[in-house]
């Protein structure tokens, strides 16, 4: 064996020792960063932990009331079964975390061969701001399973597609990638209640996959199993989707994933919605569109004094609610008047008269639906052409800039917030550190350690954001042109083209991301935006490093080119 024989094998392990190291202190960061429980977060934190409460007692999402199908199922799963397993929080996130970016660099290693790109974009990733972010790591809250789970079916579709698309086909691995988007995408898609904004990456993906299998004439008996394992992840969707309005049909007599889709709640929200108002503003309702809904429906106008005391409670008299706030205040003055009690198919009869009593309003022209606004969802607010241009146009640029440069990241030691027993549930379902409300506990202390070295690490990557992202985006950049001029010289190289497709497929979805977040979140704050657009920032990350490995890897081969001409 040659000298550099020797020191191939000795450079893979230090290189191997270097980046386990590295992942050990990123647990032990993670571990001893403490949790933010807010008991407080009636509709949020707190909410889903009832949930695992109540499926941890075998009730399904517990006994019928106006906040029972507002949140989809997986994180109260993914807190349950940790809770079961006897896993704390931190560790299953953490560990979770590394597993989806193990598996995200093994998947993009189909196409990138070279051992220290690879590591440098794991590390890259591992020590990705998102989940040093309060958010999503302190929060007993869904955002790091949204991390999580993205990447993971990003690296599942993106492994279905290498290994088909590849020149050895391992049925065992193909199984594999399979098994990770049967388990993953359904989890993902029921973290949050807009999880399409993943679809093109997969959709995309599995037809390429598809597309690469045929390419290849496999034999029938091949070409079956193959499409059968690439078609998998997308039938354990539908599969899981069956399954879960199985459950909420057998406890509560409603065949709906949540009640805001298949309900007739959905149908008066939506009726709502389009009714006709000039002046909308940042509110999805306004009072006068509720106004003209109790007029014209005298099953809805029986809530009218307890919803507007309500709304005054909180905004002002007259003033009208953000967003979707009216959503929730209409369900919480109805639960107030007792209607819940009387259970859920009670009041999907009583939705489905007011449903009928405005369905028949807009018929006689008694009201009018506002056909000048453009809606991409029936109970989401619509814009005029105008308004949509002003707003993207004024909007886009913050929305951007605070995703790229990571401003709003932070990690925090802020004390429990709620109620003894709330805060009691969630220390117990997350057995993980956490400040209590006393502020001189140990714990605090040692929280302050991590906390302060997690913010070290997040500073790091603000500071160096500019060259990174330029870097990153001229190498993305340059991947694309290389690939399209290689096509049209018909010298494509199928890793290149493979790995184009991946990160145009995971760019777009991101792009979608952005593009429901602004509409939805026109109300809120940059922050909030920040927060929610956590699934976009692991896309970002690995379009970065790509980008600037494909910028080194061009100038390298340009500059051994050169040299081996000189010699």
């Amino acid at each position: 064996m040659t000298a550099t024989g020797k020191k191939k094998p000795v450079r893979i392990k230090l290189l191997a020792s270097f980046a386990g190291l590295l992942t050990v202190f990123r647990i032990w960061l993670a571990v001893n960063t403490p949790l933010f429980i807010q008991g407080d977060a009636m509709l949020d934190d707190y909410l889903l932990a009832e949930y695992a409460r109540d499926l941890l007692n075998g009730k399904w999402l517990g006994d019928y009331s106006s906040t029972t199908l507002v949140k989809t199922i997986s994180y109260p799963l993914i807190l349950a079964f940790n809770y079961i397993l006897g896993i704390p929080y931190s560790y299953g996130l953490i560990i979770g975390y590394i597993l989806a970016v193990l598996l995200m660099t093994l998947a993009l290693g189909y196409f990138i061969r070279n051992r220290y790109a690879l590591v440098g974009i794991y590390l890259f990733l591992l020590y990705s701001p998102v989940m040093f972010h309060e958010e999503n790591v302190q929060k007993v809250y869904r955002g790091g399973y949204i991390v999580v789970c993205s990447l993971l079916v990003f690296a599942a579709v993106t492994g279905i597609y290498a290994e088909v698309s590849g020149d050895k086909c391992s049925r065992l691995r193909l199984a594999g990638w399979s098994l990770l988007g049967v388990v993953s995408l359904p989890l993902f898609w029921y973290l949050k209640e807009d999880s399409i904004w993943i679809l093109p990456f997969v959709l995309g993906g599995t037809l390429c996959a598809l597309i690469a299998l045929f390419i290849r004439k496999p034999g029938w008996k091949k070409a079956v199993l193959r499409s059968l394992l690439i078609l998998l992840p997308l039938v354990s969707l539908l599969g899981a989707g069956v399954a879960y309005r199985g459950m909420n049909e057998k406890y509560y007599g409603i065949a709906a994933i949540t009640d805001r889709e298949g309900t007739n709640f959905r149908k008066v929200i939506e009726d709502i919605q389009s009714i006709e108002d000039d002046g909308i503003g940042d509110a999805w309702i306004t009072r006068r569109m509720a106004k003209k809904a109790c007029d014209a429906s005298p099953s809805m106008a029986v809530v009218e004094d307890v919803l507007c005391r309500k709304l005054d409670d909180v905004y002002g008299e007259g003033r009208d609610p953000q967003g979707d706030f009216f959503i929730w205040f209409f369900r919480a003055s109805l639960a107030e008047m007792g209607y819940y009690a009387n259970g859920p198919q009670w009041m999907e009869d009583y939705y489905g008269k007011i449903h009928g009593e405005l369905q028949g309003a807009f018929v006689s022209g008694k009201l009018k639906k506002d056909k000048k606004r453009i809606y991409i969802s029936s109970i989401c607010r619509g814009y005029t052409v105008s308004e949509m241009w002003d707003y993207y146009s004024g909007r886009s640029g913050e929305a951007l800039g605070t995703l790229i440069t990571y401003r709003e990241n932070e990690t925090t030691r802020k004390a429990a917030t709620g109620s003894d027993e709330a805060i009691s549930l969630m220390a117990q379902l997350t057995n993980s550190k956490y400040i209590r409300q006393d502020p001189y506990q140990k714990i605090e202390r040692q929280g302050e350690v991590a906390v302060s070295m997690d913010q070290a690490i997040v500073s790091v990557y603000q500071k160096t954001v500019k060259p990174v992202f330029l870097l990153g985006a001229s190498g993305l950049l340059l991947l694309f042109v290389t690939v399209i001029w290689k096509l049209i010289k018909k010298i494509a190289d199928a890793r290149e083209i493979g790995l184009a497709l991946v990160l145009l497929g995971m760019i777009t979805s991101a792009a979608a991301l952005i593009f429901g977040v602004m509409w939805f979140a026109n109300f809120l704050s940059a922050k909030k935006l920040y927060d929610y657009f956590c699934g976009a920032i692991p896309v970002m990350n690995i379009a970065e490093a790509v980008g600037i490995y494909t910028l080194f890897a061009t100038v390298a081969t340009l500059v051994n080119g050169k040299l081996k001409n000189r010699s």
